[in-house]
Order: C-alpha cells, then structure tokens, then sequence
C-alpha cells in the first residue's frame, strides 16, 4: 500500500467547496479493500469488518 501526502491548499479548497463542512484528508479505496463498511447515516455511525 502506497501513502501520499499533499500539502497543496488547493486540496482542501476545492474538495471542501463540495461538501458541508471542511475535508482535511482523504483515504484511497484500496486502503479499505479487505474490509466491508457499513454505514448507518441517521445516527452518523460507521462500522468496519474484514471483507471474504
């Protein structure tokens, strides 16, 4: 697994002008490949387990 780092402002701008609140980072979808997510969006929760 690979890591980058962007130190780039426009990072931060451009992807917080998308959202409702400010975006600080971001996380690839392969970080997350051998886990399965499951999200319960009215109680703002998230749980994480390892995928087949």
């Amino acid at each position: 697994m690979w890591f980058t780092e962007r130190p780039d402002a426009n990072f931060l701008r451009v992807m917080s002008s998308m959202t409702r609140g400010p975006v600080d980072g971001s996380l690839s979808g392969n970080a997350l490949r051998g886990l399965r997510m499951t999200i319960d969006y009215p109680r703002a929760l998230a749980w994480f387990t390892r995928g087949r």
